[in-house]
């Protein structure tokens, strides 16, 4: 394949390639399953009743499918470590048993029978997170029929029956992070139902705000770069993505909403094109393509691209596939039973301004501190690392070496980014994965 001429921050992304998985796939996640730290795939295949694992090979392609069974009509995933062996397991909403299934994987990328917890009409949505501060993950479950249950994990791959939340709305999306900075996990639903968290388990009366009609599909990230979370919803019955702007009280404000061609059912967030501000990618409901939305950093997107993908796309997601640090594309793709990657190939870096580039960093994964080695020695840099929602982690200023230590003090496992700069002019924006 010939790439087109870019610039730098000019977004790109290579020639759709697909690979097979279950029948009707719904949704789509990605995370580490074998512990080869290559990112890998599940779909989440309505029609099966099961799951799809396809295992990476860490340079963008991945492994025949493997599927494991779950439950009647399935539409949701999400994965955590529920045994606490430092293996991901797995959590599949099934919409047609009304039940929730727990997959316990092995490290290798298998996983074992279901077992099943009751959740209520119509699971729709899944997501997971510890919600009670034990360090033990537990489940939140998005219920068609206008609830949300919670499950608490006691960290041995079990959890407790579940305690119901009303939300008087249907929900199809389900996240959850701190939108008010008190350290306890909140959640949020695709129709905006914000609930806050006591940090024991328990949740707040729903807090509502309005979006575009008929919303499918939420996610979080510091948008206008406050350091407060903001949320953005795709909507199939609205030309646009709501943006709505968080002032880290867990209260929301009306933003600048992002005009799309068509309406819109899933999307992704992430620096694409490598100049340190949060993107959005969106997967089209009409056009069965995805579009890229590039942010200004204040709040605003701009520079839509459009990528043809075919086969009703049904979700969208994103990771570092081949592992050049920059983020690709994954969809499911719903009626031609298949998976999709697009990798990566936006110019990043800033040749053009100075010659400082980054030879190495190790080690990376990280337990307790890194080292980044430059190939020329700073003056008064400045370093800033985020978090994968886009928040302001850590400042160092005033660098002046060709090495940089980071040490990880009190900062939990997860995956951040930081951005270098000289002079106010970008050096470069690499990842770091904090492990334990």
């Amino acid at each position: 394949m010939t790439l087109p001429t870019l610039s730098f921050g000019q977004v790109c992304f290579s020639e759709v390639d697909s690979f097979s998985v279950g029948s009707l796939c719904e949704r789509i996640i990605t995370a580490d399953f074998n512990g080869d730290s290559k990112m890998d795939l599940v779909t989440v295949n309505y029609n099966d009743g099961n799951v799809s694992v396809l295992l990476g090979d860490g340079l963008g392609s991945f492994a025949a499918a493997t599927n494991f069974t779950a439950g009647n009509n399935p539409l949701s995933a999400s994965s955590a470590d529920f045994n606490g062996d430092g293996n991901l397991d797995l959590v599949v909403a099934n919409s047609n048993s009304s039940n929730i299934s727990v997959l316990i994987g092995d490290g290798l990328g298998n996983f074992s029978a279901p077992t099943n917890y009751l959740a209520g009409a119509n699971p729709h949505c899944v997501t997971t997170a510890d919600f009670n501060g034990d360090g033990k993950m537990d489940i939140a479950v998005g219920n068609y029929n206008s609830d949300v249950r919670v499950f608490i994990g006691n960290g041995f791959g079990f959890f407790s029956s579940g305690t119901n939340y009303s939300i008087s709305a249907a929900p199809q999306s389900i996240i959850s992070a701190d939108f008010n900075g008190d350290g306890n996990m909140d959640l949020a639903t695709n129709n905006v139902r914000i609930l806050i968290g006591t940090g024991s388990g328990s949740f707040s009366a729903a807090t509502h705000y309005t979006v575009g009609t008929s919303s499918r599909c939420i996610v979080s990230a510091d948008f206008n770069e406050d350091g407060d979370l903001d949320l953005a919803v795709a909507s199939d019955g609205a030309n646009y993505i709501s943006i709505l702007i968080g002032d880290g009280s867990g209260d929301f404000t009306p933003g600048t909403n992002v005009t799309l061609e068509t309406g819109s059912n899933s999307l992704t967030v992430a620096d694409y094109n490598g100049d340190g501000h949060i993107d959005l990618a969106v997967s089209d409901y009409n056009a069965d393509g995805v579009s890229v939305v590039l942010g200004n950093g204040d709040g605003t997107f701009s520079n839509m691209t459009s990528y043809d993908i075919g086969g009703n796309l049904h979700y969208v997601t994103s990771a570092d596939f081949n592992g050049d640090s920059k983020t690709d594309l994954a969809t499911a793709n719903f009626f031609s039973n298949t998976a999709s990657v697009l990798l990566n190939c936006t110019i990043t870096g800033v040749t053009d301004l100075t010659d400082i580039n980054i030879e190495s960093i190790y080690p990376n994964p990280f337990n307790s501190s890194a080292t980044i080695q430059l190939n020329s020695t700073l003056i008064n840099a400045e370093l800033k690392i985020f978090n994968q929602f886009g928040q302001l982690i850590k400042t160092t200023n005033n660098i002046s070496d060709d090495r940089i230590r980071i040490d990880r003090h009190n900062l939990p496992a997860g995956l951040y980014f930081f951005r270098l700069t000289q002079n106010n002019k970008p050096i470069a924006t690499d990842k770091l994965i904090i492990a334990d």
